[in-house]
């Protein structure tokens, strides 16, 4: 899973569990049904990032419905509400109005063999808001 930062270029944020090396041929699937080839044009050597790059002309009608994401300015803290989007654990797409919880940092084991590890991860927890 990813996200469009900037639509007119195609470029796509992903993490390094989707695209962990740059050698590789990459297919994105945008609406679940729309596939287009792309190409890795970053993979960060520290944090748990990649950018891939699809041609936009290559959506054709699609395209002019694909929007790039807005970033915040500032990290979430506990008490601020969410938009949450995000996969379950049987993968399908999740969105809920929530609050942050918690904020908390992942340990991760090492792996065998060996391979990229992400460091100083955030993890923010969740509740959902429900409608009173």
């Amino acid at each position: 899973m990813g996200v469009v930062v900037d639509a007119e270029q195609g470029f796509v944020l992903v993490d390094q569990n989707t695209v962990p090396v740059a050698l590789g041929d990459v297919l994105i699937t945008i609406a679940a049904s729309v596939e287009v080839p792309a190409k890795v044009v970053f993979v960060h050597p520290v944090h748990n990032f990649s950018i891939v790059q699809y041609d936009p002309k290559t959506l054709g009608a699609v395209a002019g419905h694909i929007g790039s994401v807005e970033l915040a300015e500032k990290p979430l803290e506990v008490g601020e509400t969410a938009d949450y989007i995000g996969l379950s654990s049987n993968w399908t797409v999740v969105t809920m109005k929530s609050v942050v919880t918690k904020l908390d940092r992942l340990v991760l084991r090492d792996f065998q063999p060996p391979r990229y590890k992400a460091g100083n991860i955030e993890v923010l927890h969740f509740d959902r808001i429900t409608k009173s």
